[in-house]
């Protein structure tokens, strides 16, 4: 009996995981090398899978792919699908101005109400040109003062998980990719601080804002190589005057350290302000926060870029928070984000267990996913409408992105995904072989000091690489 045993119930394993759907583990080789690089078994969450809509053929390789990981922005495939689905490729964002007109038609001689839209790339020359659209219309007075309305998310308030209301997962507080969403989001709420070694000192000063944002530098000079010059600055924001101390290495060209700007609506309210003055407009010379009252007349509305470009800004370059924002457009009153992203993917047949999603940037802790489930989606997403515009948003390896410099003599085409947390690393997404049969691709790590072990994605691609070809 003693033998019997381990049998039936390697039996019962095998059985149970074939009714439930096919699947081959790793190759021994495969996983004896990654044992030698340092990782074990259970730091390993992954799932490869043949697309069959496309040719493809086989069952999924899979590693602990039922187990739920974190998987840091990889998450932001979930949330941009969703999107695509929901609103459509060609959906735009509509920012809008309302007053009231005076006797003259060159005024405006009461408030002017700017009602955010959520737009999660409203950039500053998009600001510049709908003030321009403002002065085109003959208006160059407005008494104001300039009421910013920003409750479009207030249904979300409480129950969306951000930095702001679940704790920073870091000390770097002032990073842009601690910015929060916003309806009024400007230039993903972050600005540019140029640090500039000049003669044995540190010149730093913003690159592009308006002049009623300062800086009071106390950055050392410091002897010694280019090297982790991100850290260990002390920086806290008075107003519009943001305060940072610490050392800057000399050997270190010109950096830019993005950083968030203290309050959305503040920001906005300086530049809008300033161009309107720039653009030769008189008055509004303050702002408040406020709603337009009922029977307010629109005047001008602003469309911002197709949500296929916004989808492609957040996917290319992993923003946190055009990604959030975008969550926050797409969740209606009473539901939460998890709710969403999981009726979203069951409507398409994935196995949502263990789907928990906060805020849909991957921007924290308390998210969970299964490989198995992300390459659900991925592969019941490929014969929609929206796989074009969610493939054409996804790093292309060796070519732009966050994969510009990585995976450059791979035989497939790979547009994957990146994901990177203190102790996470993923790369998911899709590859395509030379004829034009797909596969989705999921592969996350989890374990200490795991976010920097690129190493291991090389090891699992180029062996599948080799598989393929």
């Amino acid at each position: 009996m003693k033998f019997i045993a381990p049998f039936f119930l390697v039996w019962l394993f095998c059985f149970q995981v074939a009714t439930a759907q096919t699947s081959d583990p790793l190759p021994p080789a495969v996983l004896q090398k990654l044992k030698a690089a340092g990782v074990s078994p259970d730091q390993l969450f992954f799932t490869v899978r043949p697309v069959a809509a496309s040719g493809a053929r086989g069952g999924d390789i899979s590693h602990n792919a039922r187990q739920p990981a974190q998987m840091a922005s990889v998450v932001k495939l979930l949330t941009t699908g969703a999107a695509l689905s929901r609103l459509g490729a060609e959906y735009r964002f509509k920012t809008e101005l309302l007053a009231t007109r005076g006797k003259q038609p060159q005024r405006i001689d009461g408030p002017l109400y700017f009602k955010g839209a959520g737009d999660p790339d409203f950039q500053i020359e998009d600001l510049w040109m709908f003030i321009r659209q403002l002065r085109g219309m003959g208006i160059s007075h407005i008494e104001g003062p300039l009421v910013l309305d920003d409750t479009l998310f207030s249904h979300q308030a409480t129950a969306f998980r951000t930095a702001e209301n679940q704790g920073f997962f870091d000390e770097a507080v002032y990073r842009a990719y601690h910015a929060p969403p916003s309806p009024l989001l400007l230039s993903h709420g972050a600005v540019n601080l140029v640090l500039r070694p000049q003669a044995g000192r540190i010149t730093t000063n913003f690159d592009l804002a308006p002049q009623s944002f300062q800086v009071e530098s106390k950055i050392r000079f410091k002897a010694g190589p280019c090297v982790a010059w991100k850290e260990g600055f002390q920086v806290a924001w008075e107003g519009n005057v943001l305060r940072i101390s610490g050392d800057f290495p000399g050997a270190c060209a010109d950096q830019r350290l993005p950083v968030r700007v203290p309050d959305a609506r503040a920001w906005l309210a300086a530049w809008f302000m300033e161009i309107w003055q720039e653009q030769g407009g008189t008055g509004l010379q303050r702002w408040s926060a406020g709603v337009a009252p009922e029977g307010t007349a629109p005047l001008l509305a602003w469309r911002g870029r197709d949500l296929s470009t916004v989808v492609r800004n957040i996917n290319k370059f992993s923003n946190n928070v055009m990604a959030q924002n975008l969550m926050l457009s797409i969740t209606p009153p009473g539901q939460s984000s998890d709710e969403v992203v999981r009726k979203w993917a069951q409507s398409l047949g994935a196995d949502t267990a263990f789907f928990n999603v906060g805020n849909g940037s991957g921007l924290s802790r308390s998210d969970r996913l299964t490989s198995q489930g992300l390459a659900d989606v991925l592969e019941l997403f490929y014969p929609t409408a929206g796989f074009s515009d969610l493939l054409g948003s996804l790093p292309k390896a060796g070519k732009d992105g966050t994969l510009s410099n990585r995976f450059q003599d791979l035989r497939l085409t790979a547009y994957l995904k990146t994901g990177r947390l203190k102790n996470v690393s993923a790369l998911a997404g899709y590859l395509r072989n030379r004829k034009g049969q797909w596969w989705v691709w999921v592969c996350v790590l989890n374990g200490e000091g795991l976010q920097d072990r690129a190493d291991i994605h090389d090891i699992l691609l180029q062996w599948f690489d080799r598989e393929l070809s």
